[in-house]
C-alpha cells in the first residue's frame, strides 16, 4: 500500500495488519476457526460486548457506563 506522508495507519486500521503479511491472499482462518477465535475472545476479555447478542437499542445509562467502565 502507498501512502502519502500524511496518512500514518494507526492499529484500528486493516491496512496497518494487512501491510505486515507476506501472503496477504492466503486465508489465515476459515469462518468456522474465526467463529471459535471471536467465541474465546468473548470469553477471555470482558470488555468485548457481542453485538449479535444485545438489543437493537442500547438504553443511554448502560451505554454511558459501559464507556466509563473502559475508558
Amino acid at each position: 500500500m502507498v501512502q502519502s506522508v500524511e496518512e500514518k495507519l494507526i492499529l484500528e486500521d486493516p491496512e496497518f495488519w494487512i501491510d505486515k503479511i507476506q501472503a496477504r491472499d492466503k486465508v489465515l482462518m476459515n469462518s468456522g476457526e474465526i467463529e471459535e477465535f471471536n467465541k474465546r475472545n468473548f470469553q477471555r476479555e470482558e470488555s468485548l460486548i457481542n453485538l449479535e447478542e444485545q438489543e437493537p437499542i442500547i438504553d443511554k445509562i448502560y451505554l454511558i457506563s459501559l464507556i466509563k467502565k473502559y475508558k
